[in-house]
């Protein structure tokens, strides 16, 4: 069995002719009202490094492993490399899941995406050239994306109140199980 130690979460950001993909630290800094959706796990411990480049004509990410393409992306002037990354499995262990890349030829941007149904309306489309697997990466768990989707927040009461006033934008869940002295004192 193959030793797996995650490193980092890897968010898709997206919204109006903008996709980013990067670590959730990195993705708090960007601007406001994005869509955001797990995209897959890294490693600490796989046998393929990935270095991150930044097309500054694009504003366009591009995560690789292939030696050559990192030669090609550090000699055109185009591209900024913006360092190591994360870990991938060059083959597919247990725990772990195909890291496919396209390449979106209208606006020019790379897409990473592990989601089957995904990857077939990529290949079906004739916007995108598939560029394959790039690794194999952890599979997201189930409560980090399903949290990340809603962008929950989780807030404890722990003292008696009278007022509260609050300020939220998205949406406000308030679990039935709580219970309420609303009694005067």
């Amino acid at each position: 069995m193959v030793s797996k130690v995650y490193n980092e979460l890897i968010v898709q950001y997206s919204g109006d002719n903008f996709l980013h993909y990067a670590a959730a630290e990195e993705g708090e800094t960007l601007q406001g009202g994005l869509n955001q959706k797990a995209a897959f796990e890294g490693f600490e411990s796989g046998d393929l490094q990935f270095t991150r480049f930044l097309n500054t004509s694009t504003n366009d990410h591009v995560f690789t492993a292939d030696p050559l393409e990192i030669e090609v992306l550090r000699s055109n002037a185009d591209f900024v490399e913006e360092g190591n990354v994360f870990r991938l499995f060059q083959t597919e262990v247990d725990g772990t899941q195909a890291v496919h890349r396209f390449f979106n030829t209208e606006t020019g941007f790379h897409h990473y995406s592990t989601d089957i149904n995904e990857i077939e309306n990529f290949e079906a489309s004739s916007s995108y050239t598939s560029e394959g697997i790039i690794g194999y990466g952890g599979v997201v768990d189930t409560r980090e994306a399903e949290q990340l989707a809603s962008q929950q927040s989780t807030i404890i009461v722990s003292n008696r109140f009278d007022t509260v006033e609050t300020e939220i934008s998205g949406s406000f869940n308030l679990p039935v199980s709580i219970v309420m002295d609303l009694g005067g004192g």
